[in-house]
């Protein structure tokens, strides 16, 4: 193409001028839109996903609210701390009914049971690592954590005392009467909000601070106060289980920490030491000598990030920043930035963004992609 052209150009010049030309400058602006459909969301799940699974919390679920009325992306960590069949549990029951009683602790009177002493049924405690959280949402803060505690079971739980630990805090439970995995469906979490029942727990500060969070237990029966014995039955006790559910909403309503946070966005030019123009070599440069300048734009409606400053680096060195639009990720590179572009062998860009303290970014539960729009300035000249 290049030849034939060259060979255009020539003969024109020769027809309408006296002398031929040393070179020919080719320019324009050329500008491409292409429909485009995806969900920008999907980065954000796998930051969640990949932060709070660890081999210590198996029993935890990460689940994603789905209700219409919920705008933001909303995820809720769900952890059984005490399920139905809980083996202490089932083990108490049964040496309960064996001996029918416990001697020293429960004993008989008449047709019921009364508690004499505290016996501790189960105890145990469930950890959720945060050290690996990912780097990607270093110095940003969650805003809007909410968790709670339900307790749920038999008529049995009422005659119970359950203490909970979270960190230096001991917090005695009572029965909510509610059992939140009814609100679970899949990977999904149906209802839109915490259930107003339940147990308060400020779990704001350890997720926060990517502090390791430990929640222990501790189930047990105790006598009554003086006066008043705590009287149990044998169906009570036959028929007895537990639930304890730890439940925590957690919305991608992002804010930046002191001094200011970079959010960053992996893999949006493809793998790492991969050309962004495809180039193999340094000595092969098919795109961006045409380049004098260049623009990308992701249109999002809106741009959660808009007001950011979008920067792009390669190799540790800033290559382009501009503020980013109210409804496109643009992302632009000037004719400096095509200069040190083509003065480096390979170019694998990263992608961050950074925010001043206290703004952020609030991530939709779709955020789409309506289109993307390349243009560019062309700059190439033909030596004749």
């Amino acid at each position: 193409m290049k030849i034939s052209f060259s060979v255009l150009i020539i003969s024109i010049f020769v027809v309408f001028a006296c002398t031929l030309p040393s070179a020919i400058e080719i320019r324009g602006t050329p500008e491409i839109i292409i429909p485009a459909k995806g969900n920008f969301s999907d980065i954000f799940e796998t930051f969640i996903r990949e932060s709070f699974s660890s081999e210590e919390a198996e029993d935890l679920k990460i689940l994603i609210c789905d209700h219409d009325s919920v705008k933001i992306m909303t995820f809720v960590l769900y952890m059984p701390m005490i399920s139905e069949d809980n083996e202490e549990i089932e083990v108490f029951k049964a040496n309960f009914v064996g001996g029918l009683g416990i001697p020293g602790y429960i004993y008989p009177s008449g047709m019921d049971f009364i508690v004499t002493n505290r016996y501790e049924i189960a105890s145990g405690s469930e950890t959720i690592e945060l050290e690996d959280f990912t780097h990607a949402l270093d110095g940003f803060l969650f805003d809007g954590i909410e968790a709670k505690l339900y307790l749920s079971g038999t008529s049995f739980v009422d005659k119970l005392s359950i203490d909970v630990t979270i960190g230096t805090e001991t917090k005695r439970l009572t029965t909510s009467n509610v059992n939140v995995a009814d609100y679970m469906s899949g990977e999904f979490y149906t209802f839109p909000g915490l259930p107003g029942e339940g147990i308060d727990v400020d779990l704001e500060g350890f997720i926060n601070n990517r502090d390791d969070l430990i929640i222990g237990y501790d189930v047990s029966v105790e006598p009554g106060p003086p006066g008043s014995p705590k009287i149990v039955t044998m169906d009570e006790i036959q028929e007895a289980y537990v639930i304890l559910e730890l439940v925590v909403w957690l919305p991608l309503k992002m804010k930046a920490g002191p001094g200011g946070a970079t959010l960053e966005i992996p893999d949006m030019f493809g793998e790492e030491e991969t050309d962004l123009f495809g180039r193999e070599s340094g000595d092969d440069s098919p795109l961006s000598d045409f380049l004098d300048w260049m623009e990308m734009e992701i249109g999002l409606d809106p741009n959660p990030f808009a007001g950011g400053e979008l920067i792009i680096s390669n190799a540790g060195e800033v290559v382009s920043r501009n503020i980013m639009a109210a409804n496109s990720f643009n992302i632009k590179f000037d004719s400096e930035a095509m200069k040190t572009i083509n003065e480096t062998p390979i170019f694998s860009p990263t992608v961050s963004i950074y925010f001043d303290e206290d703004e952020g970014f609030s991530i939709p539960r779709n955020l789409l992609v309506d289109f993307l729009r390349l243009r560019a300035g062309l700059k190439y000249r033909i030596d004749l």
